[in-house]
């Protein structure tokens, strides 16, 4: 988001330039707040189903961005689409650390980590050549399509709350 967000704003919603920074901002405060609530909700629901219905907060956000692109809709989706990720990938990377022992969970968590570095260095520039080819609208499509497949593998997850210590 921090690349397109105010692109998508300006030049497809139309917006003014100051406008079009304030996405991102919303953006980054209510991922700051989903954060800062994910542990709590994991606790309650599990790592399963958070990280499905975190997916689902970004499918929901990304479809008001796509589907309405009026001002109003773009920030409410900006909004959910940071409090969707918020949480994933910390979620995802203490899954993965907690099923391994010992060795096993070093290669795992550095392959995930891995996997989105370089999804963030390789995203926007994918998104950017697809909206030159088509329309950054179609290539904002991207988020949709990749978190259809974290709801869908957020099943892999073993589901479990998360534990205090005693």
């Amino acid at each position: 988001m921090n690349g397109w967000s105010g692109v998508y704003l300006h030049d497809t919603v139309r917006t003014d330039l100051g406008f079009a920074a304030l996405g991102y901002t919303i953006y980054t405060c209510m991922m700051t707040a989903g954060r800062l609530m994910a542990d709590a909700f994991v606790a309650r629901v599990g790592a399963r189903w958070f990280v499905r219905c975190a997916a689902l907060f970004v499918i929901g956000g990304m479809s008001l961005v796509l589907l309405f692109a009026t001002a109003l809709m773009t920030l409410i989706g900006y909004g959910l689409l940071g409090l969707g990720v918020a949480g994933i990938a910390p979620i995802v990377l203490r899954e993965v650390g907690h099923r391994g022992s010992g060795k096993q969970a070093g290669p795992a968590i550095a392959a995930v980590t891995t996997l989105g570095y370089f999804g963030s260095l390789c995203g926007p520039a994918l998104i950017g050549w697809l909206a030159q080819l088509s329309t950054l609208r179609l290539a904002l499509g991207l988020i949709l399509i990749s978190s259809c497949f974290i709801a869908l593998f957020a099943g892999q997850l073993t589901g479990g709350h998360l534990h205090r210590e005693r």
